[in-house]
């Protein structure tokens, strides 16, 4: 029997077959194996073509065989050429060397290849109908690491794009709308929350997991502790720290603790500290301290430190002030315009409307003092050879406490800079409006010429010059008094017993006839549904707990469960607590179903409930996204009047879980608590109730706080001060009262 061949034609030797000269054949077969494990082949496109790499029945030195191809070509190739191999089972190591710069394909005659970049070196497998990479990864990138000066004692490692081109792009691509990012989203500070669709957050350091770009197409290119809100679509931060964005289209290019409202859509701030911009279109350079108000629409701060703009268009600078207040001594520019086609009087605006209010003139605050200069120019549009006129003023205004109280003080200086014959009757009008608060830039032309008129207003401001000024200085340190005065009745709120609180919170209740009403819609007669009686404290019940829920409370964190307690009264909607602690065996069987995630569930630490709401409709209760809504924003809130930080589920994106609330990991981060939350017990006497405890002792802690802030002011201001405490005195009593009766009720 004649001898036969493997894949890798190596000579079998059948048996009887060679005998005495078996050893060459041997040898042979040997050197055809170690080609294969290490070999070596130079492999030459010897035209601008395909190659193919025949094999025969032979043991003799085959290319194919080789592990290692150093492919080549005689000329330049210039296409993509495909090196066909043999259809057998082998891994290849291949070097794409040929000239020209193209890639070359490896396939298998009938099958699919794999491209090999010029210049590159791939490992790849051959299966004996298609050529695939043997071992996938980043091909087109040099891996090179560095651990010498400047990076001796933090290595660097980079990828640095291969291929033999002199200039070379680099793409980082998302899938879909995935975002381009430099931290895996956990849910913590060192992650942070899920990004925004299309976003790129390339900030690494974070104080809170929502201190990301969480909107559509936002960007955050770096720094740390920025965040920028998931309805700020578009938004950009820069870096610098701590800057926060709500607005669409902003822009903030670093700084410190900067704040872009939602109502300033396309502001910008370029840096500085704690600015804060409201206005839309509005901008802040840097400076420390500056604002833009709402209502200043297309307003401007360059720097400097407290300036205040807050009228439409106005360009306002300052470098500090006489009190906390931003703007108490400040410059502004208006630029104020208005077109007229009769000699009938026109106001100028910032806005060039002829309707004039508060934020389109130049505005003056209470008690201030301005003096204005500028140059007003007028230009007839109905010649090509147009007629001008052109004034230059000075002029001071004081106002008081009311709109109606602004006056020039002494004489307005106007001056024609010059003008033309035609335009000797135009006239120019500099008065106090008493209608706006501010001063009036009124102006005429004449009939049938239509003229327009542009006004540079520059203003020197110094607000606060009387009596009511004085006053205004300590508006901080009244508001400080009376919160002392009203601290102790809002500290009892949080601290009160859930039912009675809940009674006298003006939140939504279900009456008997289940119309939700708060108590003071009831009595003016505003319900959606009118209850067919007065109603009575009857109608009021706070909500109750099932059997089932204060089973399921057992063992929840004290902090959670008053959370979730204050919820029950708070919220528009009923629910019941279906789970709280859990055991690991109850993980277990929750992960293994998919309608859990994690083993590490603040569940089995009592960090967390579920809650299932009820449909106020049927009746029943039921999960559904709708509800969740509605009861989702209820819990928060009361986590907020708590001074609790929580999580809920249904803000998360990658899993949505809208019955699950959780205490922040950030804040409650032990594994374990020992303190027990027994369910409240039904208490015998008036001083058990926390309401009332707490009405007694945070009453008397505000009387001697605010007798102390009271020491701190004036005269006048104390007698003020004091007339405020008294009426809240006097209410707190009412409440207190309130009470002690509702405890006599039967409301324990």
């Amino acid at each position: 029997m004649a001898s036969t061949y493997s894949n890798l034609k190596i000579e079998l030797i059948a048996d009887g077959e060679q005998v005495s000269v078996w050893g060459a054949t041997t040898n042979q077969n040997l050197e055809a194996i170690e080609s294969a494990i290490g070999g070596y082949a130079a492999v030459d496109f010897p035209t601008d073509a395909n190659k193919t790499l025949a094999y025969a029945d032979s043991n003799a030195a085959q290319p194919f065989r080789a592990l290692y191809f150093n492919i080549t070509s005689t000329g330049t190739l210039t296409a993509v050429r495909t090196l066909f191999l043999p259809a057998v089972q082998k891994m290849y190591i291949v070097k794409n060397a040929t000239t020209g710069g193209q890639a070359v394909t490896i396939n298998i005659t009938g099958g699919s290849g794999v491209n090999i970049p010029n210049g590159e070196t791939y490992i790849v497998y051959a299966d004996g109908t298609n050529v695939v990479y043997a071992a996938p990864g980043l091909f087109y990138f040099d891996e090179t690491f560095n651990d010498s000066a400047p990076n001796a004692t933090v290595p660097a490692e980079a990828l640095v794009a291969g291929g033999v081109a002199t200039n070379i792009d680099v793409a980082i691509v998302p899938k879909g709308t995935g975002a381009f990012l430099t931290a895996t989203p956990d849910n913590t500070a060192a992650g942070g929350n899920k990004r925004g669709a299309s976003a790129v957050d390339l900030q690494i350091a974070r104080a809170a997991a929502t201190d990301i770009a969480a909107a559509e197409r936002s960007t955050i290119g770096g720094g740390s502790d920025n965040s920028i809100d998931s309805s700020a679509t578009h938004a950009v931060i820069s870096g610098g720290s701590g800057n926060q964005t709500l607005a669409v289209n902003s822009v903030t290019g670093g700084g410190a603790a900067n704040t872009t409202n939602a109502t300033a859509t396309a502001g910008v701030v370029g840096g500085g500290s704690a600015n804060i911009l409201r206005g839309a279109y509005s901008a802040i350079g840097g400076g420390r301290e500056n604002q833009t108000a709402a209502s200043a629409t297309y307003s401007s701060v360059p720097a400097g430190y407290k300036a205040s703009a807050t009228n439409y268009g106005q360009e306002v600078i300052a470098s500090g002030a006489f009190s906390s207040a931003l703007g108490t001594a400040q410059r502004s520019r208006y630029i104020l315009r208005t077109s007229t086609t009769s000699d009938a009087a026109s106001r100028l605006t910032s806005d060039g409307v002829g309707s004039a209010n508060a934020d389109n003139t130049v505005n003056m605050p209470a008690e201030s003092l301005f003096v204005v200069t500028g140059i007003v120019s007028a230009k007839d549009t109905n010649t090509s050879v147009a007629d001008a006129k052109a004034w230059e003023f000075t002029a001071t205004f004081k106002r008081g406490a009311l709109a109606s109280s602004v006056e020039l003080v002494g004489t307005a200086a106007v001056s024609t800079i010059a003008a033309d014959t035609s335009a000797a009757a135009w006239a120019l009008d500099i008065t106090a409006d008493i209608v706006n608060g501010g001063i009036s830039f009124s102006v005429s032309g004449a009939p049938g010429t239509t003229i327009r008129w542009v006004a540079s207003v520059d203003t020197t401001e110094n607000p606060n010059l009387t009596r009511w000024g004085k006053l205004s200085s300590h508006l901080h340190a009244l508001r400080n008094v009376w919160s002392r005065c009203l601290i102790g009745w809002t500290q009892s709120t949080k601290t009160a017993s859930r039912r009675a609180n809940a009674y006298w919170s003006s939140r939504k209740r279900r009456a008997t006839t289940g119309t939700r009403c708060d108590l003071r819609s009831v009595s003016s007669g505003s319900c959606s549904r009118r209850l067919s009686r007065s109603p009575s404290r009857e109608d009021f019940k706070m909500r109750a707990y099932s059997q089932r829920s204060l089973t399921n409370l057992n063992g929840v964190h004290p902090d959670l469960r008053r959370v979730i307690d204050r919820a029950l009264q708070g919220s528009p909607l009923d629910f019941a607590v279906i789970e709280g602690l859990r055991t690991r065996e109850r993980q277990e069987q929750l992960v293994a179903s998919g309608a859990s995630q994690t083993m590490n569930s603040r569940h089995l630490t009592g960090h967390a409930v579920d809650l299932l709401p009820l449909d106020p409709t049927t009746g029943k209760r039921e999960f559904a996204w709708p509800l969740y809504d509605q009861l989702g924003p209820a819990v928060k809130a009361a986590a907020k009047t708590e001074g609790v930080s929580i999580i809920w589920g249904g803000d998360w994106t990658s899993f949505k879980d809208g019955p699950h609330f959780e205490l922040d990991r950030r804040v409650y981060n032990e594994a374990k608590w020992t303190t027990a939350d027994a369910p409240a017990q039904d208490r015998t006497t008036p001083m058990q109730s926390k309401t009332v405890q707490a009405s007694v002792v945070q009453g008397a802690s505000a009387v001697g706080g605010a007798v102390a802030a009271l020491q701190a002011l004036d005269g006048t201001a104390q007698i003020i001060a004091m007339v405020g405490c008294v009426l809240v005195a006097l209410t707190a009593v009412f409440i207190l009262k309130e009470r002690l009766k509702a405890w006599a009720s039967g409301w324990h």
